[in-house]
């Protein structure tokens, strides 16, 4: 049986299934590219991605532990500087993962919805304002999206076809591909930033709401207790030093209470990519009357198909923020950049709505081009803002100082 994603041809007399590649694709992942690269080192290090090079620079049998992040980014610019400590040299290492998350949204785009819609998603991955904007900063955040496009990759495969998830784990058709890029990207994210755990957890959730009347039930959740096992299992390593880091962002953490406003111009920088605090009001007004309705129109449309999908990007989209708000009642935490990858799931609805409207009959046809190229222009206005001045200090060749050498008096970044 042929899923929308397959778009493949059968060789005759082998049944071997084969897809055409997409021109497109190259074409979209050099736009993302190219977005990334430019004015890459436009701006000095500043003080968070200062502390990423001190703590890179630390022989790697001590990075774990040293910050209050996870050791697995450090280690890898660790040896990433190998290659120059220049901020160009540094900063294309997110530029590089940032743009591959492209290709990663269109693979989920496929999935749900063929070729049209995967165009559609890796445009606006290509196009996303946030991604853009830590795709140049020598922080992790690039890399915490890349590790959740990736599991989500492998999470809507198995969303989709639960009967195919509990079928054959191995040989031709079989599902340990699925199950293994969630596994992949969930151990990756919980070993790239604190806030990785939030990912499996909702995904859980996720697989709890949709599995549970369905009957392949036990045998889903038999894998899915042995992939996630698997992951905390590799992450117990690393809990002694996660909870003596959660001791001190309770004791020392800087971030201060979030009011109603400042909750939702994050949650719009995360979903739609408006930064409130720095987009003209008319960009902001335009892209959410271009993006709202059309966001809505894919939710509708993936409901119509099947509710497991969209209660699995629901909950990788609302579980997290609602997580880390209620946490924020012991110690303020919410940060739009931890949250970064919750936007994937938003992103994947916009690219529905889009094809969706691009195909709808009349008389929504004679609206359809408007609202297209208003939804486009709201994002082409969104990303570019992200290059626009931006107040951070001239730290420009601190990094060579003696002092940049010495120990902060405590983490600088989060």
């Amino acid at each position: 049986m042929r899923t929308p994603c397959a778009a493949s041809t059968r060789e005759r007399g082998r049944g071997v299934t084969r897809r055409r590649p997409d021109p497109w694709l190259l074409a979209l992942l050099a736009l993302g590219l190219a977005l990334r690269l430019w004015r890459l080192d436009h701006w000095s290090f500043w003080g968070d991605e200062i502390a990423t090079l001190y703590f890179a620079r630390m022989p790697l049998a001590e990075i774990w532990g040293a910050d209050t992040h996870p050791p697995l980014y450090y280690a890898l610019i660790h040896l990433w500087r190998l290659l120059g400590e220049q901020e160009t040299t540094l900063r294309l290492s997110s530029a590089l993962v940032s743009a591959a998350t492209v290709g990663l949204a269109y693979g989920c785009g496929r999935r749900l919805g063929g070729r049209a819609v995967a165009r559609w998603a890796a445009l606006l991955q290509a196009l996303a304002p946030m991604a853009l904007t830590y795709a140049q900063e020598l922080r992790m955040y690039a890399l915490l999206e890349f590790a959740a496009a990736l599991a989500l990759l492998g999470l809507l495969a198995l969303f989709q076809r639960p009967a195919w998830a509990a079928g054959p784990w191995r040989g031709p058709g079989g599902s340990r591909r699925g199950w293994l890029l969630f596994g992949l990207g969930a151990l990756l994210a919980v070993y790239t930033h604190n806030t990785g755990p939030l990912l499996p957890a909702a995904a859980t959730v996720a697989a709890l709401a949709a599995w549970w009347r369905l009957p392949e039930r036990r045998t889903l959740a038999r894998r899915w207790l042995l992939v996630t096992g698997a992951v905390a299992l590799l992450w117990l390593a690393y809990l002694p030093w996660f909870l003596g880091q959660a001791d001190w962002v309770a004791n020392n953490f800087w971030v201060s209470a979030p009011g109603p406003g400042e909750i939702l111009a994050d949650l719009g920088w995360i979903h739609l990519g408006i930064a409130a605090r720095t987009t003209e009001p008319w960009i902001a007004a335009l892209a959410l009357a271009a993006l709202l309705p059309i966001l809505a129109l894919g939710a509708v449309g993936l409901a119509r198909r099947g509710p497991a999908p969209l209660v699995l990007l629901g909950a990788l989209a609302i579980l997290p923020p609602a997580l880390e708000l209620l946490a924020g009642l012991v110690k303020p935490i919410f940060l739009a950049r931890t949250l970064i990858w919750t936007g994937l799931p938003t992103l994947l609805l916009l690219a529905l709505g889009l094809e969706r409207l691009r195909r709808s009959a009349p008389p929504a046809l004679r609206l359809a081009p408007a609202l297209l190229a208003a939804a486009l222009a709201a994002r082409l206005l969104l990303a570019g803002a992200v290059y626009g001045e931006q107040a951070k200090p001239d730290w420009r060749g601190l990094t060579a100082a003696p002092g940049a050498r010495r120990p902060p008096a405590a983490p600088l970044g989060t």
